[in-house]
């Protein structure tokens, strides 16, 4: 296999960009995933199964993984259909670090 070509390891894609750099980005099916998993979760919230808190911890992490990738674009358009989902409910930037502060001061 060229390594031109990049390819998928740990659900991490790998490539050559400019000028010999390698790349690493998130694998196209790991977004998918997480898409088709926030639509779920949206349906199990609207018949009072789960809540948007529970969402939104169960997002976070993906969320922070991303953005350690190169995928600041992917992160925008999945925080646009979680604000499209949730509405009101959307978690402001920097939610993830005021949830670790309330566990801090919690325990």
């Amino acid at each position: 296999m060229k390594l031109t070509r990049g390819f998928v390891f740990l659900k991490k894609r790998f490539s050559y960009g400019e000028g010999g750099r390698v790349v690493v980005r998130p694998c196209r099916s790991s977004v998918t995933r997480q898409r088709r998993k926030l639509k779920r979760q949206a349906a199990l919230v609207a018949k009072g199964v789960m809540t948007v808190e529970q969402v939104n911890q169960s997002h976070q992490p993906w969320r922070g993984s991303m953005k350690r990738l190169n995928a600041h674009d992917t992160v925008l358009r999945m925080d646009a259909l979680y604000k499209e989902l949730f509405g009101n409910e959307y978690p402001p930037p920097g939610a993830e670090i005021l949830t670790l502060r309330r566990l801090k001061l919690a325990a």
